[in-house]
């Protein structure tokens, strides 16, 4: 987000850094779900591994595990870029159009 001001004259619209927040960690958690989904495909013994020592194992699958992982991360980035958003200095709400003065 620092460089997102630095590069837009220093100004940053609440929901436009809300937005750029949470894409980010939409990004990062599903190229990591990705990653994780072909790395248990391969290793068969940590899927296992995972079937066998979690207490609901026996209904998880490279796609139901990937996909929790997404899920998790997604959620992780919106909860954290809305506690960062407010601390970091955003522009004030643009007033309304089309009212008259």
């Amino acid at each position: 987000m620092k460089k997102f001001k630095e590069t837009h004259e220093e100004h940053m619209n609440y929901f436009r850094g809300l937005i750029t927040g949470v894409a980010t960690g939409a990004i990062a958690s599903g190229i990591f779900a990705i990653f994780l989904f072909a790395y248990m495909s391969i290793d068969s013994t940590l899927m296992q591994g995972i079937i066998e020592n979690e207490p609901m194992g026996r209904y998880l699958n490279p796609y139901i595990a990937a996909f929790m992982v997404a899920l998790e991360g997604l959620f992780s980035g919106l909860l954290f870029t809305f506690i960062i958003i407010n601390y970091v200095d955003t522009d004030d709400v643009n007033d309304p159009q089309g009212e008259s003065n």
